[in-house]
């Protein structure tokens, strides 16, 4: 019942993102789960996006599976989302990237270079490595100009939209010249 009414869910999004004229809705894989359950849950999530990818084949929605958090299985790590994504075929399929839960999982970079060509959006913020603390860029321990060599390697062309909102908002000064300044940089690499 909660797989199915989740699918249907977003059919629904898709609907409304089409409507207003939104080009990319970003899905979550899964939830945490048991490893080794991870082909049945491999087969659903297959399943689950190939009903949504023909819910928007002719609306010009891409749906964009985002890498998460140790713990969901498959959905932590981006070889396994490219290896899905390539295996179903579908072009109305892609991945996003969180530069947050890929350096809980790893690191941005490899993760982005394993979303390769499938990568279409992003979730920008920091964190220590093992908490998903929604951090500006460069209040953590990401390697930003690592990460902006993997955007330049896979050919990223598309937002470097920041998810750090709790922070701006209680300290917008935190938005600075360094940050100003590396924020540029993913910019023009992911404008071309």
């Amino acid at each position: 019942g909660t797989h199915r009414e989740s699918v249907e869910d977003l059919k629904r999004c898709v609907d409304w993102l089409h409507e207003v004229g939104g080009a990319c809705l970003v899905v979550h894989p899964g939830c945490l789960s048991d490893p080794t359950q991870t082909a049945p849950r491999r087969a659903a999530l297959a399943g689950g996006l190939i009903a949504l990818a023909d819910h928007s084949r002719d609306i010009g929605v891409v749906l964009c599976v985002e890498n998460m958090p140790p713990g969901v299985h498959p959905g932590s790590r981006m070889v396994d989302l490219a290896a899905l994504i390539t295996d179903l075929g579908r072009p109305e399929l892609a991945l996003a990237l969180d530069t947050g839960h890929a350096r809980i999982v790893s690191d941005p970079h490899s993760e982005t270079v394993a979303a390769g060509p499938w990568l279409r959006t992003t979730h920008v913020h920091d964190n220590n490595g093992r908490q998903d603390s929604h951090l500006p860029p460069g209040q953590g321990s990401i390697d930003w100009d690592a990460w902006a060599r993997s955007l330049e390697m896979v050919g990223y062309r598309g937002p470097i939209m920041l998810e750090c909102i709790r922070h701006l908002r209680n300290d917008p000064e935190c938005i600075d010249d360094a940050l100003r300044e590396l924020l540029g940089r993913m910019t023009a690499i992911a404008k071309g």
